[in-house]
């Protein structure tokens, strides 16, 4: 069904083109000579009347007919010569151009759809079609769309204010959200370069170039995080993310040791205690060993437990949050409507609709990083391994 009506609708098309080919416009020259022949008729009419009013005589109007006659016949004559001779031009002409429309056309449809087509590809009865997923790609298509403009307003921003640390941060997190893992680094990268000795700018870029990495701690993250030890001795995600790159390097005792200490310099009511509990436990499996065996060093102990952690400010948004998008982008209330904290909420909540998606796990890990919510990300992350 499919082949026969791509053929027929390939057909009309041909048909159409052949009918507009042989449907010529009037010819010009005929068009004159339709003039010229009304014009001597004229004449003749004209010098008939003369003859009757008697202002002239019959052999002086017998002359002129003669000679009005004789024009005529020369107008036709040479209008019939043209006329023969572009018939012929013409001619050849529309068989070339006919002979390329029903080679040319049929040939180039039919392969370009062996190129970009499928043409082995089964029909899909509507009631087979997965509506639902269909639906949720135009939303998600919807959504990026709205933070491209979002993001083109925010590049916008910066170019008049290349200063603006806010604005650089709101960017580099929202390219992260949208997986555009090189231009985020970029954006964070400004960012640390604007406050080199913010502690929190240097730990978000090395957090990013952990989550860019498949959460792999390499050489530059780790360098990162051990300059924010040296400023901040008690920070919890320098310390976590020193002792899982330990860890992922085989070091089991020495993650084991990081993350007690990590334990011993966190306040009792630290969000993190229950996910560096995890690790140390399964770090100890791994180990054969009783987790309570390894103590605080001692300059942990020294340290102490720090203060109660204040409310992260992306604690509500890994992208803008109401201040950020005033500060960095002056956007308007529909704008600020499209944070994506929203976004990954309405992604959170699909995925409790469609929780075979791993893909989507994966995305909702990425922005829990992003937003520092490290078991809520761990346990995406376990979904989306579940599924693989």
């Amino acid at each position: 069904f499919f082949w026969s009506t791509v053929a027929v609708v390939t057909a009309v098309v041909v048909c159409a083109l052949l009918w507009v080919l042989k449907r010529r416009p009037a010819d010009a020259d005929a068009q004159r000579l339709d003039y010229d022949v009304a014009i001597y008729k004229d004449q003749l009419a004209e010098l008939e009347h003369d003859l009757a009013r008697g202002t002239i005589t019959e052999t002086e109007a017998q002359a002129a007919r003669e000679e009005i006659e004789r024009r005529i016949l020369t107008v036709a004559k040479t209008a019939d010569e043209k006329a023969a001779g572009r018939a012929d031009a013409a001619s050849g002409s529309a068989l070339i151009a006919a002979g390329l429309i029903i080679i040319f056309i049929p040939a180039v449809s039919f392969g370009l759809y062996a190129k970009l087509g499928a043409p082995d590809l089964p029909d899909i009865p509507y009631a087979e079609r997965d509506i639902a997923a269909e639906q949720e790609r135009q939303q998600r298509l919807a959504e990026a769309q709205e933070m491209a403009g979002l993001i083109q307003k925010l590049e916008e921003r910066l170019e008049a204010d290349p200063n603006n640390l806010r604005g650089w941060l709101l960017l580099g997190r929202t390219y992260l959200t949208m997986e555009r893992e090189a231009d985020a680094i970029a954006a964070l990268r400004k960012a640390a370069s604007i406050a080199p000795e913010d502690t929190a700018v240097a730990v978000e870029l090395a957090e990013a170039l952990v989550v860019t990495a498949d959460n792999r701690i390499g050489d530059e993250a780790r360098k990162i995080f051990q300059g924010v030890m040296s400023r901040d001795a008690r920070n919890p995600r320098a310390r976590y993310y020193l002792a899982l790159g330990d860890a992922q390097a085989g070091k089991l005792k020495e993650a084991l040791q990081g993350w007690v200490d990590l334990l011993a310099v966190s306040p009792p009511n630290a969000p993190w205690r229950d996910t560096v509990t995890q690790s140390i436990q399964r770090a100890a499996q791994d180990m054969k060993i009783d987790p309570a065996a390894i103590k605080p060093s001692q300059s942990a102990i020294l340290l102490g437990p720090g203060k109660p952690p204040a409310p992260a400010p992306t604690a509500e948004a890994p992208g803008p949050t109401r201040e950020q998008v005033e500060a960095a982008g002056q956007m308007s209330a529909e704008d600020r409507q499209q944070m994506i904290r929203g976004m990954v909420d309405r992604l959170a909540e699909r995925l409790q609709e469609n929780p075979d998606d791993r893909e989507g796990w994966q995305r909702l890990a990425r922005a829990y990083r992003v937003l520092g919510e490290t078991a809520k990300a761990e346990a995406a992350e376990a979904r989306a391994k579940a599924l693989q």
